[in-house]
């Protein structure tokens, strides 16, 4: 196999789903991450590169077609500025309203520190 980097981690193995879009990476320090078959190809170097580049290079397409859909649609600065908090508050939303049905409440806010505790401390 050839030699790999996602930024300045070294790739130890690759799993590429024949199923679904999905690459799966183990890294050499035991880290593991899944990428799309397109962000591997983006994401992937035959050479270390700085960890700060991962992230751009790991999204810059996707970036990129926001940007496109948005010019299209003949946004303006201002409504920019508009949209973009919009569309993090409706992902926060949605995440509350995830946790809310993971742990069985009316509203997320009644979650007891008890429950993440447990979770959390289920995971070691």
């Amino acid at each position: 196999m050839k030699k790999y980097y996602v930024g300045n981690r070294e790739v130890d193995k690759i799993n590429v789903s024949g199923k679904y879009d999905l690459v799966g990476i183990l890294y050499k320090d035991g880290y593991n991450e899944d990428f799309t078959k397109a962000q591997w190809e983006d994401v992937r170097s035959e050479k270390a590169y700085p960890d700060g580049e991962v992230m751009i290079k790991k999204h810059e397409k996707l970036m990129k077609r926001i940007i496109k859909d948005m010019k299209e649609c003949r946004v303006t600065l201002l409504e920019q500025e508009w949209i973009l908090p919009r569309v993090s508050e409706s992902i926060g939303a949605n995440y509350r309203e995830c946790l809310r049905k993971m742990f069985g409440v009316k509203e997320p806010e009644n979650i007891m520190l008890a429950h993440i505790d447990v979770i959390l401390k289920d995971e070691k």
